[in-house]
């Protein structure tokens, strides 16, 4: 009973009422998000799943696509001690927290622009500045902010873990239309 329940509700959402803000085009918006994230590529699959938080506007230039821009801050900790592979878990290994600050600009892809339940394609170029910390002994509050750590750069040279790198990404969301200016 409660998997009809779920699947008849979101069916309803998605054959939703016309839209209350009718387009999104010519309109802009202000909003946050917050969601995920996960390091991924090397020889080994150490980052562990935490959160990612950021704001962004956005402006409507046709019924189906939108234009955006924004910021985005999170960290990821060490998911899996030395070679072994993390997977998707939340749990860390280490106290040493990877922080990560990305700003961003792309593209949405409307999929239902004139539905109150609006799914969305996203892609997104930006760049991004990162550093390992470590907080062994530190009460860090809501932010991370521990020394950061040494390592070893691929020629086995002593490095500090931080540095800039161009970032790609695709999104896969949806939001509701709860008034004609709120979703």
């Amino acid at each position: 009973m409660k998997k009809f329940v779920f699947v008849a509700t979101l069916l309803t959402v998605l054959v939703a009422t016309p839209l209350f803000a009718n387009t999104l085009e010519g309109r802009t918006g202000f909003g946050g998000q917050f969601g995920i994230q996960k390091l991924v590529g090397g020889d080994h699959d150490y980052s562990n799943v935490d959160q990612n938080f950021g704001l962004w506007l956005r402006h409507g230039f046709s019924p189906n696509w939108s234009l955006e821009v924004g910021a985005s801050y999170g960290w990821v900790r060490p998911g899996a001690l030395r070679g072994e592979d993390a997977g998707f878990t939340l749990d860390s290994v280490h106290a040493f927290y990877t922080t990560m600050t990305n700003g961003f600009a792309g593209a949405r892809y409307h999929l239902a622009p004139e539905s109150r339940f609006g799914p969305y394609l996203g892609a997104h170029l930006g760049v991004m500045a990162w550093k390992v910390r470590d907080e062994n002994g530190n009460d860090f509050g809501a932010f991370p902010d521990g020394s950061t750590v040494r390592g070893y750069d691929k020629d086995g040279n002593p490095v500090y873990l931080e540095g800039t790198n161009m970032t790609g990404t695709l999104t896969l969301g949806a939001e509701y239309f709860l008034t004609e200016s709120l979703s």
